[in-house]
């Protein structure tokens, strides 16, 4: 036995998703498997976590979700718990990820056992909250794929793969309250209950509703406890609503280096009133940029109340020359927040100045829509895909009863390879200490190890307790010399203005003895050592451990 779980009463049950190149259906039977029986669906899978890759479910797969959302649970919606990724070392962020980047899905960021953030966990404005995982010395204990036919445990678990199950069980907790909580509910009850960690960490900004918010954590920790107590006291909200612009186009497309270009869009009452919207809760951006390196590019949306959003950060490895063709973004950042007022879309070119082969970059215009709940009740509507797309004219036959894994020999030509997160999560991710004090979207991001970094050490506490108390007590052997030596040599004046003459006599009662000796403190060299040992620590390391296969996991009435 491994431990009792979060949630030890719930059914689960099992799809295997990652064993080999799937088609589109086989995705979209794994999304709706069992609907009317299964409610949270935990999902360690999507893109690559390279850093460079930017993609989004289509076709069958994006109508399977959206399915999902409406007719899940008796129509309450299915739970889409999704991880966050483990890229971060890559310059990896959630927002490139179409799933992680969905309004129908809960995305979770990873903090260790201390408190701070990983460095493998990714950054974005789509992260709804974290849960504990791997980092700073320690990591997840949990059940391990079985070899011999008898139960195994690991103790090397993590990565967002690691967090996001955690939540999908306090959930599964919530639904035993609250069955009749919806999809966007439960979405609620995540918000108000997380609570804000590392309150130095300088990307935590507070928005204009007072939540703190930041790119790293989302909205904070999530603890069941505080989740069920929240979900009891919570009142459902009214049915969602949207206001969808039309695109935006720039006067001005051209995107000068290291400047910024913005294109606003007022939002007013009569625009609100006529989308029967009622108050905010996702916000999303679709974007048009030609830029030959994507990675160069730095994309913010600013709300009428400042609060700023960074959808999109320069990423070192992203060398795709196709840009943001309409790339939707997706901001949790803004929930609850007046919508009255000029939205604004900021974006910046930090390319190479001495890259020779540089083409011409620009930002042609973006949409913006609001989601949220409706001002009427018996005026909203289910939203679906703009007539003329292809997910409007797909059907699906409702909950499959299995899927489909399709033989080799008649795959179609669209198929995929889900390998995310746990394939990019490196092999260091137990031990490397946190990253706390960096900013999210700022132009020089330098990270630093927080005080995660000695967490590593308490592997070899007995050693260090033993010298300590070598230290402790050669100090205070020290000191004691040092006070005598010096009560000796105060009956006495040592070297007047002539070096050449030496006089006795009292040591004058208002001199102040300096400090002789640290006990503690260490040498040059010393120094030096720990300096390199700290840098080499600190470096994000890019070589990638492939883990075992992990799985899309639901669960019978609860998870």
């Amino acid at each position: 036995m491994c431990g009792v779980g979060v949630a030890p009463d719930a059914h689960v049950s099992a799809v295997r998703i990652l064993s080999g190149a799937i088609t589109d259906a086989d995705e979209a039977a794994a999304l709706n498997f069992a609907y009317d029986t299964n409610s949270i669906y935990s999902c360690s899978w999507g893109p690559p976590d390279n850093g460079k890759s930017m993609d989004a479910p289509k076709g069958l797969v994006a109508k399977a979700l959206l399915n999902g959302i409406y007719n899940g649970r008796n129509g309450n919606g299915s739970i889409y718990v999704f991880a966050g990724g483990n890229g971060g070392a890559s310059d990896d962020q959630c927002n490139f990820d179409g799933y992680t980047n969905s309004i129908y899905t809960v995305t979770i960021a990873a903090v260790d056992h201390l408190g701070h953030h990983p460095y493998y966990s990714e950054m974005c404005s789509a992260i709804i909250a974290s849960s504990y995982s791997s980092g700073g010395g320690q990591a997840i204990t949990t059940t391990d794929i079985s070899r011999d036919g008898a139960p195994q445990c690991t103790s090397l678990h993590g990565g967002t793969s690691a967090a996001a199950p955690l939540v999908a069980g306090m959930l599964a907790l919530v639904l035993e309250l609250r069955p009749e909580l919806t999809w966007r509910d439960v979405q609620h009850v995540l918000i108000a209950a997380a609570e804000p960690i590392n309150a130095e960490d300088p990307d935590w900004e507070t928005n204009g509703v007072g939540r703190k918010f930041s790119h790293k954590y989302g909205y904070g920790v999530v603890h069941a406890t505080r989740l069920l107590a929240v979900s009891l006291a919570h009142k459902l909200v009214p049915p969602q609503a949207w206001l969808e612009t039309p695109q935006h186009n720039t006067s001005t497309p051209r995107l000068e280096l290291n400047q910024t270009s913005s294109v606003p869009i007022e939002v007013t009452s009569a625009m609100l009133e006529q989308a029967n919207l009622l108050s905010l809760e996702h916000v999303t951006a679709t974007v048009w940029i030609e830029h030959d390196r994507r990675g160069d590019v730095q994309v913010e949306l600013f709300s009428p109340h400042g609060t700023r959003s960074v959808l999109a950060s320069p990423r070192r490895y992203d060398s795709d020359g196709n840009g943001f063709p309409g790339w939707t973004f997706m901001s949790l950042k803004h929930w609850g927040e007046d919508m009255l007022g000029t939205w604004r879309l900021q974006v910046s070119d930090h390319a190479d100045a001495q890259r020779e082969d540089r083409l011409p970059a620009n930002f042609t215009g973006w949409s913006l829509t609001l989601w949220g709940a409706a001002r009427d009740a018996s005026k909203a509507k289910p939203w679906d895909f703009p007539e003329g797309s292809e997910e409007h004219s797909l059907t699906l036959s409702g909950a499959p009863s299995s899927t489909v894994l399709h033989h080799p020999a008649v795959t179609p030509t669209n198929t995929l390879t889900l390998n995310k997160p746990t394939h990019a999560l490196p092999d260091d991710h137990h031990t490397r200490p946190g990253e706390t004090h960096q900013s999210f979207g700022s132009q020089v991001q330098t990270p630093e190890a927080d005080t995660g970094y000695l967490a590593g050490l308490t592997r070899h506490s007995t050693w260090l307790a033993v010298a300590a108390g070598v230290a402790l007590v050669v100090g205070v052997g020290l000191l004691l010399y040092f006070y005598r030596r010096l009560r000796t040599m105060r009956r006495y004046q040592y070297l007047p203005s002539d070096e050449n003459e030496i006089r006795l006599g009292t040591l004058p009662t208002d001199v102040q003895a300096r400090d002789l000796y640290n006990a503690f403190a260490l040498d040059d060299d010393e120094l030096d050592g720990d300096d390199e040992l700290d840098g080499d620590d600190a470096d994000a390391k890019d070589e990638q451990a492939l883990a075992p296969p992990s799985y899309i996991s639901t669960s019978q009435e609860h998870t």
